[in-house]
């Protein structure tokens, strides 16, 4: 009778043992199979967003960009000059942000104040004080006419300082919203260091 019983408990701790050895690697294998889930959609939505280095169509609004209509903005912390904050909004899949409406323009004036509460470049950028349009595309890319425009009364203004040899842009000819003017536009030197706004169109 001791044998049997001593047997029977045995096989009752064996059982157990059994079972939370089982419950233990079946919830590894659960987690397991999430984590790989999880990874492999993190993986394919940022192979999705290298691919599209064009600024033009990428999923949903990334963190730490705002979200207007089927827009998403980013607003630096950093101050660059016309051309190095393009290129910065190039590599961040997007571009300097063009205005399209004056809805657009309200909206952007007021989030512009709230975000940095300052100038900032946007995508338009002239030749004269009278051709100006945005630049929205990677380099060489066609620049989008300004159906709309949001000027600062008595601008764009006529070059200061006019186009110097083998000056790209002009000098003088880069958009910036301005404080000073509630965020309406001014045309200013390129080459000053401003905070900036980058914008992409988000894909739902």
């Amino acid at each position: 009778m001791v044998a049997t019983s001593t047997c029977s408990i045995i096989k009752k701790r064996h059982l157990f043992c059994c079972c939370v050895c089982g419950f233990i690697f079946g919830c590894a294998a659960t987690i397991g199979g999430i984590v790989g889930i999880v990874w492999y959609f993190q993986n394919s939505i940022s192979n999705h967003l290298k691919k599209n280095n064009n600024g033009t169509q990428q999923m949903g609004c990334l963190k730490g960009w705002e979200r207007y209509k089927g827009n998403c903005y980013f607003f630096s912390k950093s101050n660059m000059s016309w051309t190095d904050a393009q290129t910065n909004c190039t590599n961040m899949s997007s571009h300097l942000t063009d205005v399209e409406d004056q809805e657009e323009a309200l909206y952007f004036a007021s989030v512009t104040n709230l975000f940095i509460g300052d100038d900032a470049w946007i995508g338009g950028r002239g030749t004269n004080s009278s051709n100006f349009k945005w630049f929205t595309g990677g380099h060489g890319s066609i620049p989008k006419v300004m159906n709309f425009t949001y000027w600062a009364q008595d601008k764009p203004s006529p070059l200061k300082i006019g186009k110097q040899l083998n000056s790209s842009p002009p000098i003088q000819n880069c958009v910036h919203v301005w404080k000073q003017k509630n965020y309406k536009w001014n045309n200013e030197q390129c080459s000053k260091e401003k905070q900036f706004v980058c914008k992409y169109v988000y894909k739902k």
